[in-house]
This record gives structure tokens, sequence and C-alpha cells, in this order.
């Protein structure tokens, strides 16, 4: 177990690096019998069983929780680049940050299109984006709109040759009604010539 007593005049890289050593050398801190039990869950709750051996620090069970595995206070919630992260939803929000001290993280309800309006602002104003690289995802949104893009024409395409096979069909069809249409015309008018001969005798 550290202690986190660092003294007033360190760093903040150092109280950072002392805190990344801390995170690597602490257990996590499970419920006792969360392995044996579906509706315990894992957060930690104090043992208070009278034959708990976990309340009595017996080894080879999981660690109890006690002081000192903390951060150090100056440095607790920080980014690990040293930044306050704080959750942006609109535009809004970046007109009151201080890019000295705090970064943005996005949240996770935010659209692509959104975000990359975001970020441009935050690059304007020389806001640091914490949870993405703005590079990257850039690239990654301009890819996925292109792919988008050929999709829908793809989509368009095949809909027009449908549209032109369908028409030809329709148009094959009413020359076909207008045959059908015709001999029966002409039948017709041999059946009433018949029969005017036939009245004629």
């Amino acid at each position: 177990m550290k202690k986190t007593n660092p003294s007033k005049s360190a760093s903040l890289q150092e109280l950072l690096a002392l805190r990344k050593q801390i995170k690597t050398d602490k257990p996590d801190f499970i419920r006792q019998d969360y392995h044996k039990k579906l509706r315990l869950a894992k957060n930690w709750r104090k043992p208070k069983g009278l034959h708990s051996k976990v309340r009595e620090n017996r080894r080879g069970y999981v660690s109890r929780l006690k002081r000192g595995y903390g951060s150090p206070v100056a440095v607790k919630g920080l980014h690990h680049s040293g930044l306050e992260p704080i959750l942006v939803t609109h535009l809004g929000q970046l007109k009151k940050m201080d890019k000295a001290k705090q970064g943005i993280v996005f949240s996770g309800k935010l659209g692509a299109h959104k975000k990359i309006t975001l970020i441009q602002e935050a690059e304007k104003a020389g806001i640091k984006v914490l949870n993405l690289d703005p590079v990257k995802y850039k690239v990654k949104v301009t890819e996925r709109l292109k792919e988008r893009q050929q999709f829908h024409q793809k989509y368009e395409e095949k809909k027009e040759q449908a549209k032109k096979v369908l028409d030809k069909k329709v148009e094959a069809d009413k020359k076909e009604e207008k045959i059908v249409d015709d001999k029966e015309k002409k039948e017709n008018e041999r059946r009433e010539a018949e029969k005017v001969l036939t009245q004629k005798k």
C-alpha cells in the first residue's frame, strides 16, 4: 500500500506520474462472494459478516478497501494530460471553457455532423479534445460520407434501371392490348357485316 502525501512543491506532471504508479499497484476492490452469487453487484461493499474472512483481512482473499490507495488530491478527476475533462453537448459550452485548464469530452449522444462542427470550433479556440483524435475522426467521417454517397448513387442507378425495365414492360403490355383490341374490333366489324348481309336476304 502506497502513501499519497506528496509535498506541496511537487509539479502537476510529477503528481500525475505518481497517480499512474499508484493505480498500477492498486488492486480491484470487489465485493465478497461476487463470483459466487449472481444477485450481487461487483462494486465494493464493506464485509460485515461474523465469519467473513475479508473482514478479518485473511491472506488469499480479496483486498479490503483501506486508506493509502487514493490518488493525490490535486490531480483527482483530471485527465492524464493534466486537463479537467468537461462534457460538451453544444457550442455554447465552448465559450465558457478555459483552454489552459480544461479539455473537451464529447457526449456519446452527439452525432457525427455535430461533433465535426464542435471540433472545428474547438480548433479555432485552441481547446483540446480528450476522448478522440480530431484528425483521425474527420478522416473516418469523410470516408463514411463518401461510402454513403456511393451507396446512394448505386441505389439511384438501380432504381432507374428497374424503372426503365418496368416502362418497357408497360409499353409491351400496351402494344399487346392494342393488338388484341384491334383484333376484337375487326371481329366485331365482321360480325356486324355478316348480320347486315343476313338481314338483306
